[in-house]
Protein backbone atom coordinates (compact mmCIF):
# COMPACT_ATOMS: atom_id res chain seq x y z
CA UNK A 1 0.00 0.00 0.00
CA UNK A 2 1.24 3.24 -0.64
CA UNK A 3 -0.30 6.76 -0.46
CA UNK A 4 1.40 10.08 -1.25
CA UNK A 5 -0.16 13.38 0.40
CA UNK A 6 0.79 16.54 -0.84
CA UNK A 7 0.01 18.95 2.71
CA UNK A 8 -0.73 22.71 2.76
CA UNK A 9 0.07 24.73 5.88
CA UNK A 10 -3.19 23.82 7.60
CA UNK A 11 -4.39 20.47 5.92
CA UNK A 12 -3.75 17.68 3.50
CA UNK A 13 -5.76 18.44 0.37
CA UNK A 14 -4.68 14.84 -1.36
CA UNK A 15 -4.18 11.63 -0.65
CA UNK A 16 -3.91 8.89 -2.77
CA UNK A 17 -3.96 5.05 -1.87
CA UNK A 18 -3.30 2.28 -3.86
CA UNK A 19 -4.75 -0.65 -2.88
CA UNK A 20 -3.37 -4.30 -4.52
CA UNK A 21 -6.29 -7.50 -5.00
CA UNK A 22 -4.59 -10.38 -6.26
CA UNK A 23 -5.79 -12.30 -8.50
CA UNK A 24 -4.53 -15.94 -9.32
CA UNK A 25 -5.66 -16.99 -12.61
CA UNK A 26 -3.47 -18.41 -15.38
CA UNK A 27 -2.31 -15.73 -17.18
CA UNK A 28 -2.43 -12.91 -15.29
CA UNK A 29 -1.62 -12.26 -11.16
CA UNK A 30 -2.89 -8.82 -10.36
CA UNK A 31 -5.15 -6.22 -10.68
CA UNK A 32 -4.38 -2.31 -8.66
CA UNK A 33 -7.37 -0.18 -7.61
CA UNK A 34 -5.91 3.45 -6.91
CA UNK A 35 -8.57 6.03 -4.71
CA UNK A 36 -8.27 9.64 -4.39
CA UNK A 37 -9.54 11.05 -1.08
CA UNK A 38 -9.74 14.87 -1.59
CA UNK A 39 -9.91 17.27 0.98
CA UNK A 40 -9.05 15.77 4.34
CA UNK A 41 -7.89 17.04 7.38
CA UNK A 42 -4.51 16.66 9.32
CA UNK A 43 -6.46 14.63 11.96
CA UNK A 44 -8.50 12.88 9.22
CA UNK A 45 -5.39 11.42 7.26
CA UNK A 46 -3.76 10.58 10.28
CA UNK A 47 -6.67 8.56 11.65
CA UNK A 48 -7.23 6.88 7.91
CA UNK A 49 -3.40 6.16 7.95
CA UNK A 50 -3.56 4.63 11.51
CA UNK A 51 -6.89 2.59 10.28
CA UNK A 52 -4.42 1.10 7.26
CA UNK A 53 -1.72 0.52 9.01
CA UNK A 54 -3.57 -1.77 11.69
CA UNK A 55 -4.98 -3.57 8.75
CA UNK A 56 -2.25 -4.32 7.27
CA UNK A 57 -0.40 -5.44 10.18
CA UNK A 58 -3.33 -7.94 10.79
CA UNK A 59 -3.29 -8.85 7.77
CA UNK A 60 0.28 -10.22 8.30
CA UNK A 61 -0.85 -11.50 11.58
CA UNK A 62 -3.44 -14.24 10.28
CA UNK A 63 -1.56 -15.04 7.08
CA UNK A 64 1.61 -16.03 8.98
CA UNK A 65 -0.67 -17.96 11.43
CA UNK A 66 -1.89 -19.72 8.60
CA UNK A 67 1.64 -20.38 7.01
CA UNK A 68 2.46 -21.61 10.22
CA UNK A 69 -0.32 -23.77 10.45
CA UNK A 70 -0.05 -25.21 7.32
CA UNK A 71 4.16 -26.00 7.39
CA UNK A 72 3.60 -27.43 10.65
CA UNK A 73 0.18 -30.07 10.29
CA UNK A 74 0.55 -29.83 6.14
CA UNK A 75 -3.64 -28.58 6.45
CA UNK A 76 -4.97 -25.26 5.88
CA UNK A 77 -5.99 -22.88 8.69
CA UNK A 78 -9.71 -22.33 7.99
CA UNK A 79 -11.04 -18.96 9.15
CA UNK A 80 -12.98 -20.10 12.24
CA UNK A 81 -9.56 -21.25 13.77
CA UNK A 82 -7.62 -18.20 12.40
CA UNK A 83 -10.01 -15.90 13.80
CA UNK A 84 -9.66 -17.49 17.71
CA UNK A 85 -5.53 -16.91 17.16
CA UNK A 86 -5.41 -13.93 16.20
CA UNK A 87 -8.07 -12.02 18.16
CA UNK A 88 -6.37 -11.40 21.20
CA UNK A 89 -3.61 -9.77 18.78
CA UNK A 90 -3.68 -6.03 19.70
CA UNK A 91 -3.88 -4.69 15.70
CA UNK A 92 -7.39 -7.22 16.45
CA UNK A 93 -8.23 -5.18 19.51
CA UNK A 94 -7.32 -1.52 18.00
CA UNK A 95 -9.88 -2.31 15.22
CA UNK A 96 -13.58 -2.25 14.62
CA UNK A 97 -14.78 -5.83 14.83
CA UNK A 98 -16.51 -6.01 11.62
CA UNK A 99 -13.28 -4.06 10.02
CA UNK A 100 -10.68 -7.15 11.98
CA UNK A 101 -12.79 -9.93 11.09
CA UNK A 102 -13.27 -8.59 7.10
CA UNK A 103 -9.39 -8.48 7.07
CA UNK A 104 -9.16 -11.92 8.25
CA UNK A 105 -11.69 -12.85 5.70
CA UNK A 106 -9.52 -11.80 2.88
CA UNK A 107 -6.71 -13.98 4.22
CA UNK A 108 -9.13 -16.71 4.16
CA UNK A 109 -10.00 -16.00 0.45
CA UNK A 110 -6.75 -15.72 -1.22
CA UNK A 111 -4.41 -18.12 0.79
CA UNK A 112 -6.35 -21.45 -0.47
CA UNK A 113 -5.62 -20.35 -4.13
CA UNK A 114 -1.60 -20.90 -3.80
CA UNK A 115 -2.57 -24.49 -3.34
Amino acid sequence: MGWKPRASSTALHFAQFSLEYWSFSESSMYLTQKNQIRGLEVREFKALQELCRLSKNLYNVGLYSVRQFFFAESRYLRYESNYHQCKGNENYKLLNTDIAQQTLKVVDRYFPLLF
